[in-house]
């Protein structure tokens, strides 16, 4: 019975939050990119991180939000210790513009939590209210990147398909292409319109992502009857793992390094809308 108060409370709290920044954003509505992955471990985080602040670099005020429930680690690459992070908001102790952080220009960033025992359980319909509310927040934005948890869950698929745009981060790796593959058909069956992205992350060459995702994108075609977009690799890099250790963006630790390079050259495609066609290697 505690619980379902519980639950209850939050639900109308998320609810009053969406309906209160709806009624005062004068804003136009920003397109908001969620990453995922069907593996844990191929670096989505970083990708979301330094994408954004590639988007940022670019002009674009880009909010980037930390969605892995429970298990955030965006702060901990950024190098920042925030006070307060999502879960405080879902619980109403904090107001979301409280919690709110702007560690470079034009990104601003709202923190997950790690390892909170009383983390707020979220429902698909929580999911859904919370993607609302990012997407209405009473202040100018461009694009919203949304960092999710690695796996295939009803709160991921329903953030998905709120969204204008889902980027599935893979590597090389057959596990990793075949959980990607997986995610991409719950993601299909969840909304037949989404607009699906892929990026190759941590690969020994460029040439080698261009076919892991020609492999994927012939079994999407082949077993979905679905065509998805491409906006390129990401080589294997030393300064990543520096950056890491650093907690520094390797966007800003290594701007000319092969990662940040690619890194930039996947914004560009994103900003232009352009993905790379592969559909003559693939048919």
């Amino acid at each position: 019975m505690h619980s379902e108060v519980i639950v209850q409370d939050q639900a109308s709290r998320l609810r009053e939050l969406v309906n209160r920044s709806t009624q005062s954003n004068q804003y136009s509505k920003p397109k908001m990119i969620t990453v995922a992955s069907g593996k844990g471990g191929v670096g989505k985080s970083i990708v979301s991180l330094n994408l954004s602040l590639a988007l940022a670099e670019a002009g674009k005020r880009t909010l980037l939000v930390d969605a892995d429930h429970n298990l955030g680690n965006l702060a901990t690459l950024l190098g920042v210790v925030p006070k307060y992070s999502i879960a405080d908001v879902l619980r109403g102790d904090r107001e979301i513009e409280e919690i709110l952080l702007r560690p470079y220009d034009r990104l601003n960033f709202l923190a997950g939590s790690s390892g909170e025992c009383d983390y707020p359980f979220t429902t698909e319909k929580d999911s859904r209210a919370f993607s609302h509310l990012i997407q209405s927040l009473d202040f100018p934005q461009d694009y919203i990147i949304v960092d999710l948890s690695a796996g295939i869950t009803p709160n991921i698929l329903s953030l998905c398909s709120d969204s204008d745009e889902t980027l599935v981060v893979t590597t090389d790796e057959p596990t990793a292409v075949m959980d990607a593959y997986a995610l991409i058909k719950m993601l299909v069956m969840a909304n037949s319109q989404q607009t699906i992205n892929v990026i190759v992350n941590n690969v020994p060459t460029i040439q080698v992502a261009d076919e892991t995702y020609k492999k994927l994108a012939l079994a999407v075609q082949t077993f979905l009857r679905r065509s998805i977009g491409y906006y390129g690799g990401i080589p294997s890099d030393g300064h990543l793992q520096k950056s890491i250790y650093l907690q520094k963006p390797v966007f800003y630790l290594a701007p000319y390094s092969a990662a940040s390079l690619s890194i930039r050259a996947c914004s560009q495609r994103i900003l232009e809308q352009q993905p790379i066609n592969r559909k003559e290697s693939v048919a």
